[in-house]
């Protein structure tokens, strides 16, 4: 029967082990198993698949690790528990001493990018019941505040807010600074100061 790990190992693990391989009259010298295990190549093939699988078991669970800020917080990789992360309490607040008068949501539109994000945040207070007065102020070019037969985009969208929306529309005066690239409101465009309840 061939040697297990053929001739070339058992010559060259006899001459490691200071065994002379025709003194014992045998040309088959076998390594025992804890010789095999305490080889070389055997240790470095094993440090290497060690280290392979750790970095696979490594990027494979990596949203699992804690983070630094988890671990300087006390808090497990899994997120707070309940011990952690006592329950948020909510003040409790009478809805009829409110005066929902004194609140407003407002929008500043300068085009009919604007015109259009704003008509839909009205539409969501719309549909959600907000209590506190919608406002939009626009441009007075776009529509006359009296409008009640539209023709533009614009306008019709206007008049959708005021009259499905309940949004209360103040025309303004856009200024603009030289050099303002017309995108935002905050910077490049300013309204005219109008009178208003708010």
């Amino acid at each position: 029967m061939a040697p297990l790990w053929g001739s070339s190992w058992s010559s060259k693990w006899g001459s490691t082990s200071g065994a002379d391989a025709n003194a014992s009259g045998s040309n088959d010298l076998k390594p025992s198993l804890a010789q095999i295990l305490t080889s070389k190549r055997i240790r470095y093939t094993a440090s290497a698949l060690a280290t392979v699988g750790f970095f696979f078991l490594l990027f494979h669970n990596y949203d699992r690790l804690p983070t630094l800020a988890t671990m300087r917080g006390g808090y497990s990789a899994a997120g707070p528990t309940n011990a952690d992360c006592p329950p948020a309490i909510v003040p409790s607040f009478d809805d009829a001493s409110v005066d929902w008068s004194q609140y407003a949501y407002t929008q500043y539109v300068t085009n009919k990018e604007y015109l259009c994000n704003s008509v839909m945040i009205f539409e969501s207070l719309h549909r959600l019941k907000a209590k506190a007065d919608r406002v939009m102020m626009y441009p007075e070019n776009m529509m006359d505040p009296a409008e009640t037969n539209p023709q533009s985009h614009e306008a019709k969208l206007l008049v959708k807010a005021r009259d499905q929306y309940g949004v209360k529309l103040v025309p303004v005066s856009v200024q603009r600074r030289s050099g303002g690239d017309g995108m935002s409101p905050a910077t490049s465009e300013l309204p005219r100061s109008t009178k208003t309840p708010y």
